[in-house]
């Protein structure tokens, strides 16, 4: 399949865990909501980027408040943004939205429309990216490490989240996305999986989020 990727003027490759706005990895354990968490981590980047304080969001609150398959980014607008993990740290089981205050905020939800990595790659010059992938084969599952690609998967059926957080090339010639997970440090590459870039690998073009 011939890459759907143009030249375009912007770095080879670009990761923002360099910059100091990316939290440690998370392990989701009883929280099976991988948007929250995703979702979560987008806005405390973005605030990371835009104040250069890296402070850790509450995922139980957007698990207790904004539980699938509400929209994560509405409902965190209308909770006035996020509150940080110190402040609401476990789930309590049932939205108590006034627990805390929140510390960040947006005013604009971007979605992509065109499935265009190129567009992809200009935004994450700007701040990371909510994407979703089909997570549902073993090779995902058990990755471990190198660059992601499996044919067996869907294109359209998206069953979990990730933070997109940079993209390269490898000395070879190719192109990948760096995402990270929410299934703790030891999976994948430290927490990490380096998807190919320019083919909606495993949909990660399907359903893409920046906030701003």
């Amino acid at each position: 399949m011939e890459s759907s990727l143009k030249p375009i003027h912007l770095p080879d490759s670009f990761d923002w865990r360099t910059k100091g706005v990316i939290s440690p990895v998370k392990d989701q354990g009883e929280i099976e909501d991988a948007e929250a968490f995703a979702a979560v981590e987008v806005v405390e980047s973005l605030h990371a980027i835009q104040t250069g304080q890296l402070i850790e969001g509450s995922i139980a609150r957007v698990a207790d408040c904004c539980p699938q398959p509400v929209d994560p980014f509405l409902c965190i607008m209308k909770l006035g943004g996020i509150c940080s993990a110190t402040d609401y740290p476990t789930p309590t089981g049932q939205c108590i939205p006034n627990q805390c205050t929140p510390f960040a905020h947006f005013d604009k939800i971007m979605r992509l429309k065109n499935r265009d990595e190129n567009t992809m790659v200009t935004w994450i010059q700007n701040s990371t990216l909510f994407v979703g992938i089909d997570a549902s084969r073993t090779s995902f599952q058990f990755y471990i490490g190198g660059i992601y690609k499996d044919n067996s998967c869907s294109q359209t059926v998206i069953d979990h989240t990730l933070q997109l957080v940079g993209y390269g090339k490898t000395s070879s010639g190719d192109l990948f996305w760096i995402c990270k997970n929410s299934w703790g440090a030891s999976w994948g590459e430290a927490g990490y999986i380096r998807v190919l870039r320019g083919q909606n690998t495993c949909g990660i073009a399907s359903y893409v989020v920046q906030v701003a």
